[in-house]
């Protein structure tokens, strides 16, 4: 019960703002002797998503490559690690890791953001753009059966900026707010679309809206 009060424990102390003292209780956690594999596996998991939160990437990377050792068809570890390498720059990795996933036919958006971003770090535009279209048709699929999801229509619209796609980017990320009034990422990241087209007031003024969102004044 001491490793289990001390994993559930530091779950809770992570998410409430006080991150190195979990990272010292997981590291605790996996220290102790324990015959219960999950419990080891969860202190692990757990203590690299909080490197994840203070963008530790580099001890991440190092949690993520021990659950990997140890269980070789984890591909959630292979995606985490290989955004994680995505984030050191260390972009061939990133492509490896995030294809095992894929390749497994367990890729989400997410796996297919990443590993496009890499392949245009990499300066392999072909294989960047085909990664890039089919997050715009996984969120098509998506929107089709919903449409009421400002995630899927910002997360479309971050496609399409990759692909360069600006004015549908644009179409995007209105929908977001327009479902989503307070969405700061979206007000963000349509400023950088309309700074891309060359529209600056239209920019500034989606910067400062963020930027009250953020400070509370609207």
């Amino acid at each position: 019960m001491r490793l289990v009060t001390i994993i559930e424990d530091s779950f809770t102390i992570g998410p409430r703002g006080q991150p190195a003292q979990a990272i010292m209780d997981y590291t605790k956690a996996i220290g102790l002797k324990s015959d219960d594999k999950h419990i080891q596996y969860y202190a692990r998991l757990y203590r690299a998503g909080v490197h994840d939160k203070l963008q530790n990437f580099g001890e991440a990377i190092a949690d993520y490559s021990e659950l990997i050792r140890l269980g070789p068809d984890d591909l959630n570890a292979y995606s985490m690690r290989g955004t994680d390498y995505y984030e050191l720059g260390e972009f061939g990795k990133a492509v490896a890791d995030l294809s095992e996933v894929i390749r497994h036919g367990k890729g989400s958006d997410s796996e297919y953001h990443f590993r496009g971003l890499a392949y245009a770090a990499l300066r392999q535009y072909d294989e960047a753009t085909a990664d890039f279209e089919k997050v715009v048709s996984v969120y098509t699929e998506a929107i089709q059966l919903d449409g009421r999801d400002s995630h899927d229509y910002f997360g479309r619209g971050a496609a399409y900026f990759d692909l360069k796609q600006y004015n549908k980017a644009v179409d995007d990320y209105s929908e977001a707010i327009r479902l989503d009034s307070k969405y700061v990422d979206a007000y963000k990241s349509r400023g950088k679309a309309y700074q891309a087209i060359g529209d600056l007031t239209r920019a500034n003024a989606d910067f400062k809206t963020a930027q009250q969102l953020e400070s509370g004044k609207n």
